[in-house]
């Protein structure tokens, strides 16, 4: 049943009881009916609540004023959680961004969801009094009127319900990547704190906020900001979701998923006639009409898209998955990929991959608005790797070949009509455009005749550029008729994503080097490629397709992850959270945005957690875990004797990471000849981590099965991998975690030497970390994400042994998260330490197992 709003009729003083022709048109829940005619006690009426009937709240719900917000939650919260949660809020409320470190099993996701939906909830309260106020002022003022005989000088007065949610529609056609960033106001300043507070919990590194825009006569029609919630993964989405579910706010504030065509069409998918969903989708959802050029009725040859406003809110629960959306869609024969971007623009919490909010093309595509909405990034510690990828632009000459192919194909169905020469302008414009580029990549081809990849010279790229005639003099055109293909797109028979693609990857090429007077050009390197390394290097985009043969390529390597981050400082606020963040300085700095910066301690006391170091080999030798040092049989030999330990002293599940699928099969080869192996057998179940998805989760079932048991499991797995980022291990499931060596990236890698070399040149004036400092922290980032898999609650426990000498170094104590610093401190064992049955790690498992 829909809920009554108040109308006042304009030609009698009484009020009269309307309801939303939709329910889904209102973006607000559960307003009280109002049918008092005196102004005053309408607004005490609609804004006064009255005592529940039932009487108190719920036996598992908690409200507690924080930051001047009544806040609920599920539980009774951490004094972390309060930390965090008045942190969020007084950003929110100052219009600034925020990062918070929060390690795991400090409830870090619930609190920042309560925080961020207690201030929206309390915000359309606020905007809904002040709407009706000025509402009913206007109204008396028409009544004067009236009275005095000036019926004439009556305003037009505009119901404040009706006014359209803060989600605007694509602007199809303007492809500004660029966004002017806020200004920032760069005086200092410091917030004192009582004693008691929230915030005592918290340890504030720094503090340079921005200018909130605070307006004493605020507009009568202000917007709600829409609440845009990323994640790294849909994985962690779905835990994020099982979290928002647990909360009050899920019945109360509308929320929406965005996802893929891969995880959301539900058009069988014949490999042997598309190429990707993509491929498949736009051909299948244009219309009969606009394909024959016919007046018939606007179908497509997709029945689930034709039916996609089938598919609302009402059809599925408060709180749904991906899983929910897809079901739902299955049984009502619904498109969920098209249902979910329509009920996002009726939603107020959209949750997200984060990619989808960094990266513009994406959020045209799925009408993302940051502008005056507020951002929050959970997991967030690799950020600045996602910028930097969504930014590398790589233009591959097969692509061109086939795009070129394509619209030629699709010009000779060009759309009759009195548009069609302008139609046909732009498809030559793109064939033209396209030809010169297979040309200046086959001219180039000579520079990697003998090496697979060569650099070049930023000012003899861009004149490159110039003298074929498309670079500066050309973006212009090229970004016009862009603009002009999208919106035909329609119309383009036998035009793929992966065309569509190219010509918006080359756009953004053009717009980073000549927009804006070429402010982001220093911030990218040519790099030509050829053969496999131009597919090897392509890793992370979503349209790559099949490798056929020789391929030249040109990259352009992004340096600096503020290239992309400028476009969500729109946003009112974004809130980047994870238990990871260390060193945060240097992150404020790669991402170019001003932040104010919170380290929460640990809920965990001391006595529940073991963290510490093994330094050297059984032979005394030092123990330092490099590629080298790794093929020496004494220290194989060592970390293998170092893992039996652990398992034999841990009870249920252990985890352990190494650097690298290679390391972790040079290791396992060598434990199998010695024996450590069987005897490792005989103490737990061995699983190993798959990078293939489906054995993924059938892995990780039977190894929560196995751990379980008196006998456990141990899990082999590779840092920056699917076990490592954001999987969840509680209680029996992770006793323990064991790491190998410090996952330094690659040094040989072209990615990696370019940034440092960028770093060093851009220290003093853009305050970066110098190269190999960036080096050490991308290596104790992951790390620290890696060992942050156990321990998840606060009645949890575990122990984490580092295995390598470099890690008790000063200067790389300093990388650690700040709670395994507190908890590590001059926890350094030796091997012979390690083996002793009395060691304080023996100690601990013997006490913990009491429990």
């Amino acid at each position: 049943m829909s809920s009554p709003i108040v109308v006042l009729s304009s030609s009698s003083s009484s009020l009269e009881e309307t309801s939303w022709e939709n329910e889904s048109d209102s973006p607000f829940k559960g307003k009280p009916t109002v049918k008092s005619t005196k102004k005053s006690e309408v607004i005490k009426k609609l804004f006064t609540k009255e005592k529940s009937p039932d009487g108190p709240p719920k036996q598992n719900e908690i409200t507690i004023m924080i930051a001047g917000v009544k806040v609920n939650l599920p539980v009774n919260p951490y004094g972390t959680q309060k930390a965090l949660i008045h942190q969020v809020i007084k950003t929110i409320k100052a219009a600034q961004n925020c990062l918070l470190e929060s390690p795991t099993g400090s409830g870090k996701t619930l609190a920042l969801l309560c925080g961020t939906l207690a201030w929206l909830q309390a915000e359309i309260e606020r905007i809904n009094k002040l709407q009706m106020e000025s509402y009913f002022e206007e109204i008396f003022e028409n009544k004067m009127d009236d009275s005095a005989g000036n019926a004439n000088n009556r305003k037009h007065v505009d119901n404040p319900f009706t006014s359209e949610v803060s989600f605007a529609k694509p602007e199809y056609g303007k492809k500004s990547i660029y966004s002017s960033p806020k200004k920032f106001d760069s005086s200092p300043r410091h917030y004192a704190m009582s004693l008691g507070s929230p915030a005592e919990n918290i340890t504030n590194i720094s503090d340079s906020p921005r200018s909130p825009s605070n307006s004493q006569n605020p507009p009568k029609h202000e917007r709600v900001p829409v609440v845009y919630y990323g994640t790294r993964t849909h994985k962690q989405l779905q835990q994020v979701i099982k979290e928002f579910k647990r909360t009050v706010y899920c019945k109360e504030i509308r929320m929406s998923i965005l996802a893929g065509r891969d995880r959301t069409c539900l058009m069988p998918f014949d490999r042997k006639v598309w190429k990707t969903k993509d491929d498949m989708c736009a051909e299948c959802i244009k219309t009969k009409s606009s394909l024959m050029n016919a007046s018939s009725p606007q179908t497509s040859s997709c029945k689930f898209y034709d039916n996609r406003m089938s598919l609302t809110h009402s059809n599925l629960p408060p709180a749904f998955d991906i899983e929910d959306l897809v079901e739902a869609g299955a049984k009502l024969k619904a498109c969920p990929y098209f249902a979910a971007k329509s009920m996002a623009a009726r939603a107020k919490i959209i949750f997200c991959p984060y990619n989808y909010l960094i990266n513009p093309f994406i959020r045209e595509r799925m009408r993302i608005n940051l502008a005056d909405n507020i951002v929050v990034i959970d997991e967030g510690h690799n950020i600045e790797d996602i910028c930097r990828d969504e930014a590398t632009c790589t233009i591959e000459r097969r692509r061109i070949s086939e795009a070129v192919d394509q619209l030629q194909y699709a010009k000779r169905y060009v759309k009759m009509g009195q548009d069609e020469a302008a139609r046909g302008e732009t498809i030559d414009f793109f064939i033209k455009t396209l030809q010169i580029w297979d040309k200046c990549l086959i001219e180039q081809s000579d520079r990697v005749s003998r090496e697979n990849t060569d650099m070049w010279n930023m000012n003899e790229f861009m004149a490159m550029l110039n003298e074929n005639g498309i670079g500066q003099n050309n973006y212009h055109n090229f970004n016009f008729h862009l603009s002009k293909l999208l919106r035909m797109q329609d119309d383009l028979y036998g035009v793929g994503q992966h065309t569509v693609a190219l010509l918006e990857t080359m756009d953004s090429a053009l717009g980073y080097l000549f927009k804006d007077e070429c402010k982001h050009a220093e911030d990218f390197v040519p790099m030509l490629l050829k053969g496999d390394d131009s597919r090897a290097l392509y890793r992370r985009r979503s349209y790559t397709g099949e490798f056929k043969g020789a391929n030249i390529s040109i990259r352009l390597l992004c340096m600096s992850p503020a290239v992309l981050f400028e476009g969500l400082t729109k946003a009112r606020s974004i809130i980047l959270a994870s238990g990871t963040l260390s060193p945060v300085g240097s992150m404020k700095h790669e991402l170019g945005a001003e932040f104010n910066v919170s380290c929460l301690n640990h809920v965990i006391s001391r006595e529940r957690v073991w963290i510490g170091t093994l330094r050297n080999c059984e032979s005394s030798e030092q123990l330092k875990c490099t590629k080298d040092n790794m093929e020496k049989k004494q220290v194989q030999d060592s970390i293998g004797k170092a893992i039996l330990r652990v398992c034999d002293v841990t009870p249920h599940g252990v985890l352990c990471f190494h650097s690298s699928y290679t390391s972790m099969r040079l290791l396992h080869q060598r434990w199998q000849q010695t024996g450590l192996w069987d005897k490792l057998n005989s103490l737990k179940y061995i699983f190993k981590e798959s990078d293939n998805t489906t054995d993924h989760d059938e892995i990780m079932k039977e190894y929560y099965s196995a751990a379980e048991v008196d006998r456990g499991a141990i899990l082999f797995a590779v840092y920056r991998g699917k076990v490592s980022e954001g999987m969840d291990f509680r209680d029996r499931q992770a006793r323990a975690v064991v790491t190998i060596g410090v996952p330094f990236p690659t040094i040989g890698d072209r990615m990696v030497t370019e940034k440092m070399k960028y770093n060093d040149k851009h220290s003093n004036g853009k305050k970066l970390m110098r190269g190999w400092d960036w080096y050490n922290v991308q290596a104790f980032r992951a790390m620290n994400q890696a060992i942050g898999r156990c321990v998840r609650h606060l009645n949890d426990w575990g122990a984490v042994l580092m295995i390598d000498e470099r890690i008790a170094e000063q200067r790389n104590l300093e990388y650690l998260s700040k709670w395994v610093r507190d908890f590590l401190g001059n926890n350094h064992f030796t091997f012979d330490e390690l083996m002793h049955r009395q060691n304080s790690l023996t100690r601990f498992m013997e006490n913990m197992s009491k429990e």
